[in-house]
């Protein structure tokens, strides 16, 4: 009988031992996938800082360049998208352009990470 006793409390808590870690393995590729996007928006970012400024009239042919995902996050279903709704800012009688410009982290179409930054002529 003792036997019986000890092997339920064992398998209860087994099951509960199992469920932890089944949880903290799905909490960890969760946050894997948000580093990741948050990664790959700032690469852009990084790589639009770089690049050299397009006016916002010239942008409809002229436009920013998406960075290269690496093929593994690319085959996982990553895309990294380039929301660009230009500002134009006027101040007395001097003009000049300040850009807001967004970057979108997508898995599998769905959103994962924006980030957003202003860019301005120098």
């Amino acid at each position: 009988m003792e036997i019986l006793v000890a092997l339920a409390l064992l398998s209860i808590i087994s099951v509960a031992f199992l469920r932890g870690l089944f949880t903290t393995s799905q909490a960890v590729a969760v946050s894997q996938e948000s580093v990741v996007a948050e990664s790959l928006a700032r690469s852009q970012v990084e790589s639009i800082k770089a690049q050299d400024y397009i006016l916002v009239e010239d942008y409809t042919t002229d436009q920013y360049e998406v960075i290269n995902i690496p093929a593994d996050l690319a085959g996982a279903g990553y895309s990294v998208d380039i929301i660009n709704p230009p500002v134009r800012i006027n101040s007395d009688n001097q003009s000049f352009e300040l850009q807001s410009i967004t970057v979108a982290v997508k898995r599998h179409g769905e959103g994962m990470f924006t980030l957003s930054v202003y860019k301005t002529e120098e």
